[in-house]
């Protein structure tokens, strides 16, 4: 039961935002039509969502070259793991599939090499923990707590906001270098309304677990 509620969230929220994924990748093939398009999915949610991105992303530039372009599709390079299953057409397109290892907190893939980048609920999660929430003589400063809660001081959230900044940019950085001239790139990650760090949002999922272990 666990597993089902951040699946069942990941999905609704994957379907919020599917048709600004699909006319990306679409307007990106229509403008490019690259031979080869290479996808990369840093982060890719968890159980059935893992590859489902991906498939839609084959499946609509598959559907523009049949029905639009009159054309055969592109080969796919996706850069992940697993068994896409695509069926969209009679012509079915070649997928060639890759598993990078390492942080996206740093450069994973050659210099103008991708078209498309995907990231689904992943980007928020930091690169370490924010070294600032212990003081002086290394206590921690959130203590009882694994993330921000609204026993939390204004310093915890100003920690884990600078980690995030610091961690963002190099994000933001690492695939500027990746991507062709012209390529995109679509990020969904959870965040807040509002500036106050003692907004709920999903942090009471953190409270709960923090009470778990403690």
């Amino acid at each position: 039961m666990s597993d089902i509620v951040p699946i069942c969230m990941q999905r609704e929220a994957l379907d919020m935002v599917k048709h600004i994924t699909i006319d990306t990748i679409t307007d990106l093939y229509i403008t490019t039509t690259p031979d080869c398009l290479s996808i990369a999915d840093l982060g890719c949610s968890s159980g059935p969502n893992t590859l489902s991105v991906v498939r839609d992303l084959i499946e609509a530039v598959d559907g523009t070259c049949c029905k639009i372009l009159r054309r055969p599709p592109p080969e796919f390079k996706e850069l992940s793991a697993g068994n896409i299953g695509i069926s969209s057409s009679s012509t079915v397109p070649s997928v060639f599939i890759a598993g990078v290892p390492g942080s996206f907190y740093r450069r994973l893939f050659p210099t103008s090499s991708l078209h498309f980048i995907h990231s689904s609920h992943t980007v928020h999660w930091l690169s370490r923990v924010p070294p600032w929430l212990y003081d002086e003589e290394g206590k921690p400063i959130n203590k009882g707590n694994i993330y921000i809660s609204e026993s939390s001081p204004e310093v915890v959230f100003k920690a884990y906001l600078s980690q995030f900044q610091d961690d963002f940019s190099v994000f933001l950085r690492s695939r500027s270098e990746e991507l062709v001239p012209g390529g995109r790139m679509v990020l969904l990650l959870l965040g807040r309304k509002g500036s106050d760090h003692s907004e709920r949002g999903v942090g009471f999922l953190w409270e709960l677990l923090a009470r778990c272990i403690a």
